[in-house]
């Protein structure tokens, strides 16, 4: 894990494994560090049979790494292996030719399997299949054919069995490099590769009638519309700013923005009572950091100031910090990077839909 953070002095690191070890700065009201997490961590780590080191410079940040054995374990399939038994998969094995083994692992999965080894013979298997009645469930391929243009070969596909034809793409390229066979084939899943079983089986489980039933559920269930809610987001890095935007207009809210404890403040002082039902508040930031903010902005004489929720946003995830957010009138404490999820949930708990 590595941070462009305050960073750490040599003479820190070589005993930030200590217990309640701590070093002095002013940056976070006066205390930086770790109190006990970093020596929980390390006793962990050791119990793991593992290695943790540290590398911080000042001003420019740390990196933690953490190495330590651990067994493969089989991931359990989130869905009934019945739903994938007797389907008969197209595999165009010269465009997947290093997957020597990806029809034992369709056998795996109960699932069976042809293989073409060019477009010609693709196409012959997928009439001899419409013929029978037998027609295939889905068609796996990589990203090229040495015999004839795949893009091409994957439209005529597409034009004979319809847009509603599963047709996998598995490769070792990033997603970008190969996007133009998203877009001109009509490629419904990309698979990325090396491949493991659990990470085939849940693509194809996607692409039946139980699997799509389930992503629409959960996307369902997964919109959120707070266009009642107003939100503070108060945060001096403009790039963090810029995504925690972009996560908050996703749901509608309405977004004011900050890029001091001072802004904020005057930002809160100079709306209504109760017009935000949430703040964002970035712990340390220029001119007034987010606990000072906090604090005044309780302080104030209106009945929202004791009311108003406010989350702190830090990099900091260490008890003492977290101690430092409650004092300061805080009522949650998030994690940067932001999570989704966790920002989300805060308007969850106490924003307006």
């Amino acid at each position: 894990m590595r941070d462009n953070g305050i960073g750490m002095s040599e003479e820190f690191v070589e005993h930030i494994f200590d217990p309640f070890e701590r070093e002095r700065n002013t940056t976070f009201s006066g205390i930086e560090g770790t109190g006990l997490g970093m020596s929980i961590t390390k006793k962990l780590v050791d119990m793991m049979q593992g290695h943790i080191v540290v590398e911080s410079k000042k001003g420019e940040g740390s990196t933690f790494r953490v190495d330590f054995p651990l067994e493969v374990r089989e991931r359990e399939r989130t869905f009934e292996k019945s739903v994938l038994e007797g389907k008969r998969v197209l595999v165009l094995q010269g465009a997947v030719e290093k997957l020597t083994k990806l029809p034992e692992i369709l056998g795996r999965l109960g699932m069976e399997s042809d293989t073409a080894a060019c477009g010609m013979e693709a196409i012959d298997l997928i009439n001899e299949a419409d013929i029978e009645g037998k027609d295939y469930f889905a068609l796996l391929t990589g990203d090229r054919l040495e015999d004839v243009e795949l893009s091409l070969l994957l439209q005529e596909i597409r034009a004979r069995k319809g847009r509603d034809f599963p047709m996998l793409l598995l490769s070792e390229s990033d997603w970008s490099e190969v996007e133009y066979l998203l877009q001109q084939a009509g490629i419904t899943t990309f698979v990325p590769l090396p491949l493991f079983e659990s990470r085939l089986a849940e693509a194809l489980y996607g692409c039946t009638k139980e699997g799509k039933r389930e992503q629409e559920q959960k996307e369902k269930k997964a919109e959120r519309h707070f266009e009642n809610s107003r939100v503070l987001l108060v945060e001096d890095n403009e790039l963090n700013l810029e995504i925690a935007v972009e996560i908050l207009g996703s749901t509608g809210a309405q977004i004011d923005t900050a890029g001091n404890g001072q802004e904020a403040l005057d930002a809160f002082a100079a709306k209504p009572e109760f017009y935000y039902d949430l703040i964002l508040m970035d712990i340390q930031m220029p001119v007034m950091d987010g606990l000072e903010a906090t604090r005044r902005i309780r302080g104030l004489n209106r009945q929202d100031a004791s009311r108003v929720h406010i989350v702190a946003m830090t990099a900091n995830a260490f008890v003492e910090d977290r101690r430092l957010s409650v004092e300061a009138g805080m009522n949650a404490h998030i994690t940067k990077p932001l999570d989704v999820e966790q920002v989300l949930e805060c308007l969850d708990k106490w924003g307006r839909r």
